[in-house]
Protein backbone atom coordinates (compact mmCIF):
# COMPACT_ATOMS: atom_id res chain seq x y z
CA UNK A 1 0.00 0.00 0.00
CA UNK A 2 2.81 2.41 0.32
CA UNK A 3 3.02 2.83 -3.95
CA UNK A 4 0.79 5.23 -5.30
CA UNK A 5 0.48 2.73 -8.42
CA UNK A 6 -0.72 0.25 -6.08
CA UNK A 7 -4.26 -0.65 -6.51
CA UNK A 8 -5.71 -0.70 -3.25
CA UNK A 9 -8.21 -4.12 -2.80
CA UNK A 10 -11.07 -3.58 0.00
CA UNK A 11 -13.56 -6.32 0.67
CA UNK A 12 -17.00 -4.91 2.67
CA UNK A 13 -18.21 -7.56 4.77
CA UNK A 14 -21.86 -8.16 6.76
CA UNK A 15 -23.92 -11.08 7.79
CA UNK A 16 -25.48 -12.18 4.45
CA UNK A 17 -24.17 -9.77 1.63
CA UNK A 18 -27.55 -8.17 0.59
CA UNK A 19 -27.81 -5.22 2.55
CA UNK A 20 -24.83 -3.68 4.35
CA UNK A 21 -21.89 -5.06 2.65
CA UNK A 22 -23.34 -4.90 -1.14
CA UNK A 23 -24.64 -1.41 -0.43
CA UNK A 24 -21.00 -0.23 1.42
CA UNK A 25 -19.23 -1.61 -2.15
CA UNK A 26 -21.56 0.25 -4.53
CA UNK A 27 -20.91 3.36 -2.04
CA UNK A 28 -17.55 3.20 -2.15
CA UNK A 29 -17.04 2.44 -5.99
CA UNK A 30 -19.38 5.47 -6.41
CA UNK A 31 -16.91 7.82 -4.33
CA UNK A 32 -14.00 6.72 -6.07
CA UNK A 33 -14.96 7.03 -9.41
CA UNK A 34 -16.47 10.84 -8.65
CA UNK A 35 -12.85 11.63 -6.97
CA UNK A 36 -10.74 10.05 -10.52
CA UNK A 37 -9.43 7.38 -8.56
CA UNK A 38 -11.16 4.21 -10.29
CA UNK A 39 -8.13 2.88 -11.13
CA UNK A 40 -6.26 2.61 -8.00
CA UNK A 41 -9.12 0.83 -6.39
CA UNK A 42 -10.74 -2.83 -6.68
CA UNK A 43 -13.23 -3.30 -4.22
CA UNK A 44 -15.76 -6.12 -3.59
CA UNK A 45 -18.30 -7.40 -0.87
CA UNK A 46 -19.47 -11.11 0.83
CA UNK A 47 -21.24 -12.33 3.59
CA UNK A 48 -20.23 -14.62 6.14
CA UNK A 49 -22.88 -16.86 5.31
CA UNK A 50 -23.71 -18.85 2.67
CA UNK A 51 -27.81 -18.25 2.59
CA UNK A 52 -28.28 -15.72 -0.04
CA UNK A 53 -25.68 -16.67 -2.46
CA UNK A 54 -26.38 -15.43 -5.93
CA UNK A 55 -29.01 -13.37 -5.11
CA UNK A 56 -29.70 -10.07 -5.80
CA UNK A 57 -29.57 -6.78 -2.62
CA UNK A 58 -32.61 -7.36 -0.59
CA UNK A 59 -34.70 -4.72 -2.54
CA UNK A 60 -35.88 -2.45 0.29
CA UNK A 61 -31.84 -1.45 0.26
CA UNK A 62 -31.63 -1.37 -3.48
CA UNK A 63 -34.79 1.02 -3.24
CA UNK A 64 -33.37 2.92 -0.66
CA UNK A 65 -29.93 2.98 -2.21
CA UNK A 66 -31.58 4.13 -5.43
CA UNK A 67 -33.26 6.98 -4.18
CA UNK A 68 -29.47 8.25 -3.46
CA UNK A 69 -27.80 7.40 -7.14
CA UNK A 70 -26.54 3.64 -6.12
CA UNK A 71 -27.64 1.01 -8.04
CA UNK A 72 -26.60 -2.38 -6.30
CA UNK A 73 -26.01 -5.09 -8.93
CA UNK A 74 -23.89 -7.33 -7.13
CA UNK A 75 -24.97 -10.83 -6.47
CA UNK A 76 -24.38 -12.20 -2.74
CA UNK A 77 -21.15 -14.83 -2.60
CA UNK A 78 -20.08 -16.30 0.94
CA UNK A 79 -16.71 -15.23 2.20
CA UNK A 80 -13.86 -17.49 1.56
CA UNK A 81 -11.07 -17.25 3.70
CA UNK A 82 -8.53 -19.48 1.70
CA UNK A 83 -8.78 -16.82 -1.19
CA UNK A 84 -10.27 -13.39 0.19
CA UNK A 85 -7.13 -12.91 2.53
CA UNK A 86 -4.85 -13.49 0.03
CA UNK A 87 -6.62 -10.94 -2.46
CA UNK A 88 -7.65 -7.70 -0.29
CA UNK A 89 -5.63 -5.79 1.65
CA UNK A 90 -8.49 -4.50 4.04
CA UNK A 91 -11.49 -6.26 5.04
CA UNK A 92 -14.08 -3.83 6.55
CA UNK A 93 -16.92 -5.49 8.49
CA UNK A 94 -20.73 -4.03 9.28
CA UNK A 95 -20.44 -4.96 13.46
CA UNK A 96 -18.50 -6.41 15.98
CA UNK A 97 -20.00 -9.95 15.50
CA UNK A 98 -18.65 -9.59 12.14
CA UNK A 99 -15.36 -8.53 12.76
CA UNK A 100 -15.00 -11.06 15.59
CA UNK A 101 -16.11 -13.82 13.36
CA UNK A 102 -13.58 -12.99 10.17
CA UNK A 103 -10.49 -12.12 12.68
CA UNK A 104 -11.58 -16.08 14.03
CA UNK A 105 -11.10 -16.95 10.59
CA UNK A 106 -7.48 -15.78 10.06
CA UNK A 107 -4.61 -17.80 9.48
CA UNK A 108 -2.00 -15.45 10.35
CA UNK A 109 -1.37 -12.51 12.35
CA UNK A 110 -1.04 -10.61 8.77
CA UNK A 111 -4.26 -11.84 7.80
CA UNK A 112 -5.83 -10.90 11.45
CA UNK A 113 -4.52 -6.78 10.88
CA UNK A 114 -6.18 -6.46 7.12
CA UNK A 115 -9.79 -6.65 9.13
CA UNK A 116 -10.99 -3.55 10.12
CA UNK A 117 -14.47 -2.08 11.76
CA UNK A 118 -16.57 0.53 9.61
CA UNK A 119 -16.96 2.37 12.89
CA UNK A 120 -13.36 3.47 12.90
CA UNK A 121 -13.81 5.44 9.98
CA UNK A 122 -17.38 7.31 10.72
CA UNK A 123 -16.40 10.86 10.48
CA UNK A 124 -20.34 12.76 10.79
CA UNK A 125 -21.58 9.93 13.66
CA UNK A 126 -18.51 9.77 15.92
CA UNK A 127 -19.54 7.67 19.13
CA UNK A 128 -21.81 5.02 16.95
CA UNK A 129 -19.71 1.62 17.03
CA UNK A 130 -21.58 -0.21 14.14
CA UNK A 131 -23.41 -0.60 11.43
CA UNK A 132 -27.17 -2.19 12.37
CA UNK A 133 -28.59 -5.06 10.06
CA UNK A 134 -31.55 -3.22 8.56
CA UNK A 135 -32.63 -6.79 7.84
CA UNK A 136 -35.65 -6.38 9.96
CA UNK A 137 -36.87 -2.99 10.11
CA UNK A 138 -38.15 -0.72 8.03
CA UNK A 139 -37.38 2.11 6.12
CA UNK A 140 -35.53 4.24 8.76
CA UNK A 141 -33.13 1.60 9.71
CA UNK A 142 -32.30 1.17 6.01
CA UNK A 143 -31.93 5.22 5.86
CA UNK A 144 -29.59 5.01 8.65
CA UNK A 145 -27.66 2.21 7.33
CA UNK A 146 -26.94 4.16 4.52
CA UNK A 147 -26.23 7.21 6.13
CA UNK A 148 -23.71 5.59 8.11
CA UNK A 149 -22.27 3.44 5.02
CA UNK A 150 -21.88 6.73 2.94
CA UNK A 151 -19.93 8.25 6.05
CA UNK A 152 -17.65 5.50 6.84
CA UNK A 153 -16.86 5.16 3.31
CA UNK A 154 -15.95 8.58 2.81
CA UNK A 155 -13.68 8.35 6.19
CA UNK A 156 -12.56 5.33 4.40
CA UNK A 157 -11.45 7.29 1.66
CA UNK A 158 -10.11 10.46 3.45
CA UNK A 159 -7.59 7.69 5.26
CA UNK A 160 -6.33 6.12 2.42
CA UNK A 161 -6.03 9.39 0.35
CA UNK A 162 -4.30 10.55 2.90
CA UNK A 163 -1.53 7.99 3.26
CA UNK A 164 -0.88 8.98 -0.80
CA UNK A 165 -0.38 12.65 0.54
CA UNK A 166 -3.55 14.16 -1.38
CA UNK A 167 -4.37 17.35 -2.11
CA UNK A 168 -3.63 20.71 -0.32
CA UNK A 169 -4.76 24.37 -1.11
CA UNK A 170 -2.84 27.06 -1.95
CA UNK A 171 -5.51 29.25 -1.57
CA UNK A 172 -8.66 29.10 1.14
CA UNK A 173 -11.12 31.95 0.59
CA UNK A 174 -13.61 32.46 3.71
CA UNK A 175 -16.72 33.73 4.61
CA UNK A 176 -16.82 36.23 7.41
CA UNK A 177 -19.80 36.36 9.29
CA UNK A 178 -20.88 32.63 10.54
CA UNK A 179 -17.71 31.49 9.48
CA UNK A 180 -15.23 33.54 10.90
CA UNK A 181 -16.75 35.90 13.33
CA UNK A 182 -19.77 35.41 15.03
CA UNK A 183 -21.85 37.99 14.27
CA UNK A 184 -25.49 36.37 14.33
CA UNK A 185 -26.77 38.50 17.40
CA UNK A 186 -25.53 41.96 15.85
CA UNK A 187 -26.94 40.82 12.26
CA UNK A 188 -30.44 39.91 13.42
CA UNK A 189 -31.30 42.32 16.30
CA UNK A 190 -30.31 44.64 13.43
CA UNK A 191 -32.55 43.17 10.71
CA UNK A 192 -35.48 43.21 13.45
CA UNK A 193 -34.68 46.84 14.20
CA UNK A 194 -34.81 47.90 10.83
CA UNK A 195 -38.48 45.99 10.41
CA UNK A 196 -40.19 47.57 13.27
CA UNK A 197 -39.04 51.03 12.47
CA UNK A 198 -40.58 51.18 9.16
CA UNK A 199 -43.97 49.17 10.22
CA UNK A 200 -42.91 45.86 8.32
CA UNK A 201 -44.08 42.30 9.48
CA UNK A 202 -41.88 41.45 12.50
CA UNK A 203 -39.68 38.21 11.69
CA UNK A 204 -38.40 35.64 14.18
CA UNK A 205 -33.99 35.57 15.16
CA UNK A 206 -33.93 32.34 13.38
CA UNK A 207 -36.10 33.39 10.10
CA UNK A 208 -33.66 36.61 10.27
CA UNK A 209 -30.19 34.84 10.37
CA UNK A 210 -31.48 31.94 7.40
CA UNK A 211 -30.70 35.50 4.98
CA UNK A 212 -27.14 36.27 6.16
CA UNK A 213 -24.69 35.66 2.98
CA UNK A 214 -27.52 37.56 0.72
CA UNK A 215 -26.82 41.17 -0.28
CA UNK A 216 -28.23 43.15 2.55
CA UNK A 217 -31.23 44.37 0.16
CA UNK A 218 -32.36 40.66 -0.81
CA UNK A 219 -32.18 40.07 2.71
CA UNK A 220 -35.32 41.24 3.31
CA UNK A 221 -37.32 40.60 0.30
CA UNK A 222 -36.40 37.32 1.00
CA UNK A 223 -38.49 37.78 4.59
CA UNK A 224 -41.43 39.54 3.01
CA UNK A 225 -42.55 40.47 -0.27
CA UNK A 226 -41.39 43.94 -1.43
CA UNK A 227 -40.12 45.82 -4.20
CA UNK A 228 -36.58 47.72 -4.77
CA UNK A 229 -37.85 50.65 -3.86
CA UNK A 230 -38.67 49.04 -0.28
CA UNK A 231 -35.37 46.73 -0.15
CA UNK A 232 -33.32 49.74 -0.64
CA UNK A 233 -34.97 51.63 1.89
CA UNK A 234 -34.62 48.82 4.46
CA UNK A 235 -31.18 48.61 3.75
CA UNK A 236 -30.65 52.30 4.10
CA UNK A 237 -32.26 52.05 7.22
CA UNK A 238 -30.14 48.46 8.24
CA UNK A 239 -26.70 50.29 7.84
CA UNK A 240 -27.63 53.79 9.80
CA UNK A 241 -28.81 51.39 12.73
CA UNK A 242 -26.08 49.34 12.21
CA UNK A 243 -23.13 52.01 12.57
CA UNK A 244 -24.87 53.31 15.58
CA UNK A 245 -24.75 49.77 16.99
CA UNK A 246 -21.48 48.61 15.76
CA UNK A 247 -19.00 50.27 17.69
CA UNK A 248 -20.73 48.72 20.76
CA UNK A 249 -20.79 45.17 19.86
CA UNK A 250 -19.40 42.51 21.28
CA UNK A 251 -18.06 40.58 17.99
CA UNK A 252 -15.98 37.71 18.64
CA UNK A 253 -14.16 35.40 15.79
CA UNK A 254 -15.09 31.95 16.67
CA UNK A 255 -12.96 29.64 18.69
CA UNK A 256 -9.81 28.36 17.44
CA UNK A 257 -10.00 30.65 14.47
CA UNK A 258 -7.25 33.45 14.72
CA UNK A 259 -4.65 30.18 15.54
CA UNK A 260 -5.89 28.17 12.93
CA UNK A 261 -5.69 31.06 10.03
CA UNK A 262 -1.80 32.03 11.68
CA UNK A 263 -1.01 28.37 11.28
CA UNK A 264 -2.23 28.07 7.45
CA UNK A 265 -0.88 31.57 6.61
CA UNK A 266 2.36 30.14 8.07
CA UNK A 267 2.47 27.09 6.08
CA UNK A 268 2.52 29.35 3.36
CA UNK A 269 -1.74 29.22 1.92
CA UNK A 270 -2.41 31.93 0.81
CA UNK A 271 -5.61 33.67 2.91
CA UNK A 272 -8.83 35.31 1.40
CA UNK A 273 -12.33 36.91 2.48
CA UNK A 274 -15.25 37.40 0.10
CA UNK A 275 -18.06 38.34 2.24
CA UNK A 276 -21.44 40.13 1.18
CA UNK A 277 -20.72 42.81 3.50
CA UNK A 278 -19.50 46.19 2.25
CA UNK A 279 -15.58 46.65 1.90
CA UNK A 280 -16.18 49.32 4.56
CA UNK A 281 -17.56 47.20 7.26
CA UNK A 282 -15.10 43.94 6.69
CA UNK A 283 -12.27 45.56 6.96
CA UNK A 284 -13.56 47.37 10.27
CA UNK A 285 -13.56 44.27 12.12
CA UNK A 286 -10.61 42.73 10.07
CA UNK A 287 -8.58 45.92 11.79
CA UNK A 288 -10.44 45.29 15.11
CA UNK A 289 -9.92 41.68 15.45
CA UNK A 290 -6.20 41.52 14.47
CA UNK A 291 -6.51 39.78 11.24
CA UNK A 292 -4.27 42.21 9.53
CA UNK A 293 -1.46 40.63 7.66
CA UNK A 294 -2.83 37.28 7.30
CA UNK A 295 -5.44 37.69 4.34
CA UNK A 296 -3.91 38.94 0.88
CA UNK A 297 -7.24 40.14 -0.75
CA UNK A 298 -10.86 41.08 0.79
CA UNK A 299 -13.80 41.30 -1.04
CA UNK A 300 -16.98 43.03 0.10
CA UNK A 301 -20.37 42.47 -1.86
CA UNK A 302 -20.36 45.72 -2.90
CA UNK A 303 -17.43 45.41 -5.28
CA UNK A 304 -19.23 42.77 -7.23
CA UNK A 305 -22.19 42.71 -9.92
CA UNK A 306 -23.25 39.61 -8.71
CA UNK A 307 -22.90 38.26 -5.01
CA UNK A 308 -23.25 34.84 -3.61
CA UNK A 309 -24.14 32.08 -4.70
CA UNK A 310 -23.03 33.12 -8.22
CA UNK A 311 -19.54 32.67 -8.21
CA UNK A 312 -18.27 36.27 -9.36
CA UNK A 313 -16.39 36.45 -5.89
CA UNK A 314 -14.64 33.50 -6.48
CA UNK A 315 -13.84 33.90 -9.92
CA UNK A 316 -12.41 37.91 -8.98
CA UNK A 317 -10.23 36.57 -6.13
CA UNK A 318 -8.98 33.74 -8.19
CA UNK A 319 -7.83 36.04 -10.56
CA UNK A 320 -6.60 38.27 -8.17
CA UNK A 321 -3.76 35.46 -6.67
CA UNK A 322 -3.21 34.21 -10.37
CA UNK A 323 -4.56 30.85 -9.16
CA UNK A 324 -7.18 28.12 -10.46
CA UNK A 325 -9.89 26.73 -9.00
CA UNK A 326 -8.42 23.13 -8.50
CA UNK A 327 -5.96 24.59 -6.03
CA UNK A 328 -8.69 26.62 -3.93
CA UNK A 329 -10.82 25.88 -1.12
CA UNK A 330 -14.31 27.95 -0.25
CA UNK A 331 -15.10 27.58 3.48
CA UNK A 332 -18.40 28.96 4.60
CA UNK A 333 -21.26 28.58 6.68
CA UNK A 334 -24.21 28.91 4.50
CA UNK A 335 -25.59 27.60 1.92
CA UNK A 336 -24.69 30.53 -0.36
CA UNK A 337 -20.91 30.26 0.27
CA UNK A 338 -21.12 26.13 -0.98
CA UNK A 339 -22.70 27.31 -4.08
CA UNK A 340 -20.72 30.04 -5.14
CA UNK A 341 -17.56 28.13 -4.67
CA UNK A 342 -18.89 24.87 -6.33
CA UNK A 343 -20.21 27.26 -8.92
CA UNK A 344 -16.43 28.24 -9.30
CA UNK A 345 -14.65 25.14 -9.81
CA UNK A 346 -13.54 24.79 -6.78
CA UNK A 347 -13.36 22.48 -3.95
CA UNK A 348 -15.62 23.36 -0.36
CA UNK A 349 -15.87 23.21 3.38
CA UNK A 350 -18.59 23.58 5.05
CA UNK A 351 -18.42 25.17 9.03
CA UNK A 352 -21.48 23.45 11.01
CA UNK A 353 -20.89 26.18 13.93
CA UNK A 354 -22.07 29.21 11.92
CA UNK A 355 -25.85 30.29 11.18
CA UNK A 356 -26.01 26.19 8.49
CA UNK A 357 -26.29 23.08 9.68
CA UNK A 358 -24.44 20.73 8.19
CA UNK A 359 -27.10 18.67 6.30
CA UNK A 360 -28.16 22.21 4.40
CA UNK A 361 -24.10 22.15 3.97
CA UNK A 362 -23.94 18.58 2.63
CA UNK A 363 -27.13 18.90 0.84
CA UNK A 364 -25.28 22.16 -0.98
CA UNK A 365 -22.52 20.10 -2.44
CA UNK A 366 -20.23 20.79 0.41
CA UNK A 367 -17.23 18.40 0.07
CA UNK A 368 -16.97 18.45 3.91
CA UNK A 369 -18.60 19.73 6.90
CA UNK A 370 -16.10 20.67 10.02
CA UNK A 371 -17.29 21.35 13.60
CA UNK A 372 -14.29 23.13 14.07
CA UNK A 373 -11.98 25.71 11.77
CA UNK A 374 -9.27 23.99 13.37
CA UNK A 375 -10.37 20.73 11.54
CA UNK A 376 -8.64 22.17 8.20
CA UNK A 377 -5.56 21.42 9.75
CA UNK A 378 -6.03 18.20 10.55
CA UNK A 379 -7.64 17.59 7.23
CA UNK A 380 -6.33 19.33 4.53
CA UNK A 381 -4.19 16.85 2.65
CA UNK A 382 -7.22 14.46 2.48
CA UNK A 383 -9.50 13.58 -0.14
CA UNK A 384 -12.11 14.89 1.52
CA UNK A 385 -12.81 18.07 -0.83
CA UNK A 386 -12.33 15.45 -3.45
CA UNK A 387 -15.55 14.05 -3.13
CA UNK A 388 -18.10 15.16 -5.27
CA UNK A 389 -15.19 17.36 -6.87
CA UNK A 390 -15.48 15.75 -10.46
CA UNK A 391 -13.50 16.50 -13.26
CA UNK A 392 -12.01 19.92 -12.66
CA UNK A 393 -10.26 20.53 -15.74
CA UNK A 394 -12.91 19.69 -17.79
CA UNK A 395 -14.81 21.72 -16.28
CA UNK A 396 -12.47 24.55 -16.59
CA UNK A 397 -11.88 24.04 -20.23
CA UNK A 398 -15.71 23.97 -21.01
CA UNK A 399 -16.40 27.07 -18.72
CA UNK A 400 -15.99 30.14 -21.43
CA UNK A 401 -18.11 27.66 -23.65
CA UNK A 402 -20.43 27.38 -20.83
CA UNK A 403 -20.88 30.95 -20.53
CA UNK A 404 -21.81 31.08 -24.37
CA UNK A 405 -23.77 28.63 -24.70
CA UNK A 406 -26.07 29.75 -21.49
CA UNK A 407 -27.64 32.48 -23.57
CA UNK A 408 -29.02 29.81 -25.94
CA UNK A 409 -30.44 27.82 -23.21
CA UNK A 410 -27.57 25.16 -22.79
CA UNK A 411 -25.03 26.58 -19.82
CA UNK A 412 -23.78 24.01 -17.74
CA UNK A 413 -23.07 21.20 -20.09
CA UNK A 414 -19.89 19.74 -19.19
CA UNK A 415 -21.03 16.60 -17.35
CA UNK A 416 -23.53 16.17 -20.94
CA UNK A 417 -23.50 12.34 -21.19
CA UNK A 418 -24.35 12.64 -25.16
CA UNK A 419 -25.93 14.18 -27.58
CA UNK A 420 -29.31 13.50 -26.52
CA UNK A 421 -28.28 14.53 -22.84
CA UNK A 422 -27.39 17.60 -21.61
CA UNK A 423 -27.23 18.97 -17.47
CA UNK A 424 -27.28 22.25 -17.14
CA UNK A 425 -27.72 24.72 -13.89
CA UNK A 426 -30.31 26.08 -12.53
CA UNK A 427 -30.28 29.29 -13.90
CA UNK A 428 -29.73 27.64 -17.49
CA UNK A 429 -32.68 25.45 -16.70
CA UNK A 430 -34.97 27.97 -16.09
CA UNK A 431 -34.31 29.76 -19.44
CA UNK A 432 -34.87 26.53 -20.91
CA UNK A 433 -37.98 25.73 -19.95
CA UNK A 434 -39.23 29.79 -20.44
CA UNK A 435 -38.41 29.44 -24.03
CA UNK A 436 -40.08 26.15 -24.59
CA UNK A 437 -43.40 27.58 -23.41
CA UNK A 438 -42.61 30.91 -25.16
CA UNK A 439 -41.26 30.23 -28.28
CA UNK A 440 -43.38 28.18 -30.63
CA UNK A 441 -42.19 28.77 -34.31
CA UNK A 442 -45.42 27.73 -35.80
CA UNK A 443 -48.01 29.32 -33.06
CA UNK A 444 -48.74 26.03 -31.47
CA UNK A 445 -46.42 26.29 -28.04
CA UNK A 446 -47.32 22.62 -28.07
CA UNK A 447 -45.06 22.08 -30.89
CA UNK A 448 -42.06 23.20 -29.50
CA UNK A 449 -42.81 23.27 -25.19
CA UNK A 450 -40.78 21.60 -23.06
CA UNK A 451 -42.40 18.33 -21.29
CA UNK A 452 -41.38 19.47 -17.59
CA UNK A 453 -40.98 15.98 -15.15
CA UNK A 454 -40.46 16.28 -11.20
CA UNK A 455 -38.89 12.61 -10.99
CA UNK A 456 -39.47 12.32 -7.26
CA UNK A 457 -41.63 10.70 -5.30
CA UNK A 458 -45.72 12.02 -4.91
CA UNK A 459 -44.86 13.03 -1.36
CA UNK A 460 -41.97 15.25 -2.15
CA UNK A 461 -43.74 16.26 -5.33
CA UNK A 462 -46.57 17.66 -2.99
CA UNK A 463 -44.64 19.06 -0.98
CA UNK A 464 -43.33 21.87 -3.37
CA UNK A 465 -42.63 21.45 -7.29
CA UNK A 466 -41.73 23.44 -10.16
CA UNK A 467 -44.42 25.00 -11.60
CA UNK A 468 -46.13 23.41 -14.68
CA UNK A 469 -43.96 20.54 -13.63
CA UNK A 470 -45.80 16.49 -14.51
CA UNK A 471 -44.76 14.17 -11.80
CA UNK A 472 -43.44 10.50 -12.90
CA UNK A 473 -41.57 8.79 -9.72
CA UNK A 474 -38.59 7.18 -11.49
CA UNK A 475 -37.86 5.01 -7.92
CA UNK A 476 -41.25 3.13 -9.39
CA UNK A 477 -40.49 -0.08 -11.64
CA UNK A 478 -43.08 1.65 -14.29
CA UNK A 479 -41.31 4.12 -14.75
CA UNK A 480 -40.41 3.86 -18.20
CA UNK A 481 -43.39 2.70 -19.46
CA UNK A 482 -45.63 5.61 -17.31
CA UNK A 483 -43.37 8.27 -19.01
CA UNK A 484 -43.41 6.52 -22.92
CA UNK A 485 -47.32 6.54 -22.68
CA UNK A 486 -47.43 10.29 -21.10
CA UNK A 487 -44.52 12.17 -23.08
CA UNK A 488 -43.49 12.86 -27.08
CA UNK A 489 -40.81 11.75 -28.79
CA UNK A 490 -40.34 15.31 -30.85
CA UNK A 491 -40.90 17.47 -27.60
CA UNK A 492 -37.34 17.94 -25.26
CA UNK A 493 -37.85 16.91 -21.91
CA UNK A 494 -36.69 18.13 -18.91
CA UNK A 495 -36.59 16.18 -15.78
CA UNK A 496 -35.27 17.47 -11.79
CA UNK A 497 -35.45 15.36 -8.51
CA UNK A 498 -33.73 16.45 -4.87
CA UNK A 499 -30.09 16.64 -5.87
CA UNK A 500 -29.94 15.31 -9.35
CA UNK A 501 -28.80 11.92 -8.52
CA UNK A 502 -32.30 10.54 -9.77
CA UNK A 503 -32.95 12.84 -12.25
CA UNK A 504 -29.82 11.80 -13.74
CA UNK A 505 -30.61 7.88 -13.67
CA UNK A 506 -34.52 8.92 -15.38
CA UNK A 507 -32.85 10.96 -18.35
CA UNK A 508 -30.41 8.34 -18.71
CA UNK A 509 -33.39 5.94 -19.10
CA UNK A 510 -35.25 8.30 -21.68
CA UNK A 511 -32.42 8.81 -23.97
CA UNK A 512 -32.37 5.07 -24.13
CA UNK A 513 -35.96 5.62 -25.22
CA UNK A 514 -35.26 7.66 -28.12
CA UNK A 515 -36.05 11.36 -26.03
CA UNK A 516 -34.22 14.26 -25.93
CA UNK A 517 -33.35 15.39 -22.07
CA UNK A 518 -32.51 18.03 -20.15
CA UNK A 519 -30.96 17.57 -17.06
CA UNK A 520 -31.41 20.09 -13.74
CA UNK A 521 -27.66 19.38 -11.94
CA UNK A 522 -28.23 19.99 -7.93
CA UNK A 523 -31.94 19.24 -8.60
CA UNK A 524 -34.41 21.06 -6.40
CA UNK A 525 -32.02 22.03 -3.55
CA UNK A 526 -30.31 24.33 -6.31
CA UNK A 527 -33.78 25.57 -8.08
CA UNK A 528 -34.68 26.29 -4.65
CA UNK A 529 -31.43 27.89 -3.65
CA UNK A 530 -31.69 30.31 -6.89
CA UNK A 531 -35.12 31.42 -5.32
CA UNK A 532 -36.81 30.53 -8.68
CA UNK A 533 -40.46 30.21 -9.03
CA UNK A 534 -42.27 27.14 -7.17
CA UNK A 535 -45.70 26.42 -5.88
Amino acid sequence: MESRNHVIRILFICLGNICRSTAAQSVMQQMVDDAGMASQFSIDSAGIGGWHVGQLADPRMRAHARQRGYELTHRARQFDAHNDFDSFDMIVTMDDDNYRQIVGMARTESDKQKVVKMADYLTFHRGVTAVPDPYYGGDRDFEYALDLIEDGCHGLLQRLSDKRGVWKPRLVILDFDGTMADTNALITNTMQATLRELHLPEQSREACATTIGLPLEKCFSALIPMNEEMEDQCAAVYRRIFKATCADAHVQLFPHVLATLRQLHDNGILLSIASSRSHASLQHFVDDLQLNGLFGFVLGGNEVERAKPDPEPVLITLSHFQVSPEETLVVGDMTYDILMGRRAGCRTCGVSYGNGSRQELLDAGADRAVDALADLLRHRERACYIYNNVKLIKILIMKFLSLIVSLLGFAGCANAQSDSLQTVDAPAFAHIIHVGDTAAKDGSADSVTVQLVDVRTAEEYSAGHIPGALNIDVLKDDFVHVATLRLAKDRRVAVYCRSGKRSLKAAQLLVKQGFQVVNLKGGWLEWTANRLPTQ
